[in-house]
């Protein structure tokens, strides 16, 4: 699901819940190609990079990962900074994802 939109950056979490319990993942993408996404260079534009803001190990309990920063930049100069927190089997859903921040 798309969190959000700004600029040429769409950031996005992906939720996935199997036997051994539930994990989530935020990526970034560029239009742009050669954007740095939190710190690697992405060389082709519209790739999904993995900006290690979700909860990366499957889990059956409570799992929360905050306080991220994330930064997002093109060649071009074009940025967004985003601070948030994602969790897991909290909150009263599966996955949850929560960012703000300025470009």
């Amino acid at each position: 699901m798309t969190l959000f939109t700004h600029g040429p950056f769409t950031v996005t979490l992906t939720c996935t819940k199997t036997g051994a319990g539930t994990s989530s993942e935020v990526d970034a993408a560029s239009t742009v190609a050669n954007s740095v996404l939190n710190g690697t260079v992405v060389a082709t534009a519209n790739t999904k990079q993995n900006i290690g803001a979700g909860v990366a190990t499957a889990t059956t309990a409570a799992g929360y990962n905050g306080d991220r920063t994330v930064d997002l930049e093109t060649p071009s100069g074009q940025t967004l900074i985003v601070n948030g927190a994602s969790g897991v089997n909290t909150l009263g859903v599966d996955c949850w994802s929560d960012y703000a921040g300025i470009g």
